[in-house]
């Protein structure tokens, strides 16, 4: 059985560090796409108790053009699986989710901008 496990480590990298990391994976791995990603995460402002009493992520993002309906389910952090919906929708239609998010409730949220590289290197993929 072939299962998509995902480690996720996050931390400062100076632009000296990254560059000499992405220089590594240019010459020993593989590109494998940029991802231009905008997101509104609606959990951080609207559940008590921060992120480590979280057990729900709720956001709307869109990828390279392709919006989704993200919703993580399971402790933060916690050193467990998580469970990860994602529900995608038809390219142009993220200003619709937005919407329909206000309309069911969800009005505030935090709007984030992640623009990575992913490569893959020895199997493993890695984005920076």
């Amino acid at each position: 059985m072939n299962k998509n496990i995902e480690v996720e480590i996050r931390g400062p990298l100076s632009e000296t560090s990254y560059s000499r990391v992405q220089k590594f994976f240019e010459k020993n791995g593989t590109f494998v796409e940029k991802k231009e990603r905008i997101l509104i995460d609606y959990s951080t402002l609207n559940e008590s108790g921060g992120m480590e009493k979280r057990t729900k992520d709720i956001r709307l993002r869109v990828t390279n053009g392709i919006p989704e309906i993200i919703i993580k389910i399971g402790n933060w952090g916690a050193g467990e699986a998580r469970k990860e919906l994602s529900i995608k929708a038809t390219s142009g239609t993220f200003d619709d989710l937005v919407e329909a998010f206000a309309h069911l409730g969800w009005k505030k949220g935090v709007l984030c901008v992640r623009n990575s590289y992913v490569y893959c290197y020895k199997d493993i993929e890695f984005a920076l």
